[in-house]
């Protein structure tokens, strides 16, 4: 651990140290932050049975647990310097961007901690990962006007859309196992570019004709609430030549 960057947190927390001065843009913070959390559990799924067809994941009895109990599920931000950020192993799951988009070079964003999860997996034992492969994506919409205001915190912002992420990927375990098509849209983009789309609008009736797109097409998508008010949207994977249905609406831009 870092000392300069270590903060005092409740013992089901999920920790998420995130780099603030590589000006990282709310939108792109979104993406790291929900491929980090989704990595640190990932990183604590075994593969336990695999044929040509579908793979079957198991917890680890830590990350099981936890899992059972609801736990480390809601990142804690700790805001640092990108020169505090923990270095990886076992313990810490570091997320480092590709640099195709804000980045020039590959950035190292945001690291994930969580002992409740107990120690992760050896990457051998993980889902494999190519993240050349762009095949699916997850897309976020971001509700703006009602964000602006209930005057929501970014980094509360950033943690509720990260949860939501995590629910997809976590909605079909059962009894802390997971067995997924090979073939599947999951499958196919957890183990590729874990790709992420965030648009917002300020037009609250166009955030809710997207959401009622969203439920017609038959997409599994979580509703993400803040004082019971609805914030935003998370969608499944979306094959990445037809996530633009979704996007394309003038009144929807990529959050900066």
């Amino acid at each position: 651990m870092v000392n300069t960057v270590k903060e005092e947190w409740q013992e089901d927390e999920l920790v998420l140290y995130l780099a603030d001065d590589i000006g990282m843009t709310l939108g792109k913070a979104i993406a790291q932050v929900a491929h980090a959390v989704g990595a640190a559990w990932l990183a604590r799924m075994a593969i336990t049975a695999e044929n040509d067809g579908q793979v079957q994941l198991s917890l680890t009895p830590a990350a099981h647990l936890a899992f059972a109990n609801q736990q480390a599920m809601l990142p804690h931000i700790v805001p640092c310097a990108s020169e505090l950020l923990p270095e990886e192993n076992l313990d810490f799951i570091e997320i480092i961007d590709a640099g195709k988009t804000l980045f020039s070079e590959p950035t190292k964003t945001c690291v994930a901690y969580s002992p409740l999860l107990g120690e992760a997996l050896t990457p051998e034992h993980r889902l494999p990962f190519n993240d050349e492969l762009i095949e699916y994506k997850q897309a976020f919409f971001v509700n703006r006007k009602t964000c602006a205001e209930l005057a929501i915190a970014d980094h509360d912002l950033i943690a509720a859309l990260a949860s939501a992420s995590l629910a997809i990927i976590l909605a079909d375990m059962n009894d802390g196992e997971l067995t997924l098509a090979k073939h599947s849209a999951l499958y196919q983009w957890i183990t590729s570019s874990f790709g992420k789309t965030v648009v917002g609008t300020k037009k609250v009736g166009k955030f809710l004709e997207v959401r009622q797109l969203l439920a017609t097409s038959g997409i599994r998508f979580q509703e993400v609430h803040y004082q019971e008010q609805l914030i935003g949207l998370c969608s499944e994977p979306i094959a990445a030549d037809k996530i633009h249905q979704f996007t394309k609406y003038k009144t929807f831009n990529l959050l900066g």
